[in-house]
């Protein structure tokens, strides 16, 4: 029985799997970074284990749904701006 070969057709075969795992790994860890503490996970400031009580104080701030209402306005503001200008432009 022979030893398999790691010979140049083995390393492109591995290459896509590589770059995802190189591409999604770093996003990933971001993703679990955020949802972890969201969810009341951050075990070196007490938080060990899993609650809703972050978006409860969340929900409590007042004004919380008017800041959040006016930051989704300005956004869609913003983004309608420019597509009406390039409308414009094209149209013309």
């Amino acid at each position: 029985m022979s030893a398999p070969s790691f010979g140049p057709g083995f390393t492109l075969r591995l290459a896509p799997s590589f770059t995802v795992l190189v591409l999604l790994g770093p996003v990933m860890a971001g993703i679990a970074g955020v949802t972890l503490p969201a969810f009341g996970y951050l075990p070196i400031l007490g938080g060990t284990g899993f609650t809703l009580a972050p978006f409860r104080d969340l929900a409590a701030i007042p004004g919380i749904a008017q800041s959040a209402a006016l930051s989704f306005a300005s956004a869609l503001i913003t983004a309608f701006c420019p597509f009406a200008l390039v409308q414009l432009f094209v149209a013309a």
